[in-house]
């Protein structure tokens, strides 16, 4: 009688495990078939330029100088924003320039980066500007910056 049981038993686990493995191999030919319709579905549309395709994404900007002010739970440090843009001003009093900079507010705290491509400046004064200011940041544990960097996308 036990022999009997365990026969049933092996015979119902092959059948099982035959019937699944066709199953899988019965499910697989059409997706298989799909994703090479659809691959092809892709290529032909991005020659016939009906889809946004990768080169339509804008790439990351590089800037000469970029600051990003962080957080790690207690806010920013507002103090040193405040410096750092009081240091902007007088730099650009003194040099009697404008520098143009995209400020990117990214973070749920405050968090901000500055992002500077001093175009308008030589590159004696991009240094200048660049070695002032990392003295300056350099002051707080909140603030990353770096030269020929990119920026944070800004928060929606």
């Amino acid at each position: 009688m036990q022999n009997w049981k365990l026969v049933s038993l092996t015979v119902l686990s092959l059948s099982t495990s035959i019937a699944c493995k066709s199953s899988k191999q019965k499910n697989s030919a059409p997706a298989q078939a799909s994703t090479e319709n659809k691959a092809t579905t892709v290529v032909e549309e991005v020659k016939t330029g009906d889809t946004a395709t990768a080169s339509s994404v804008p790439e990351p900007s590089t800037y000469g100088f970029t600051v990003s002010f962080y957080s790690t739970g207690g806010g920013t440090d507002s103090k040193m924003i405040d410096r750092f843009n009081a240091f902007v001003a007088s730099y650009e009093k003194e040099k009697n320039v404008t520098l143009a900079h995209e400020t990117n507010g990214w973070g749920r705290e405050g968090e901000v980066d500055y992002c500077f491509k001093l175009a308008e400046l030589s590159e004696k004064e991009r240094t200048d500007f660049s070695q002032q200011a990392m003295k300056l940041l350099s002051e707080s544990q909140l603030v990353h910056y770096m030269q020929n960097g990119q920026c944070h996308q800004k928060r929606h």
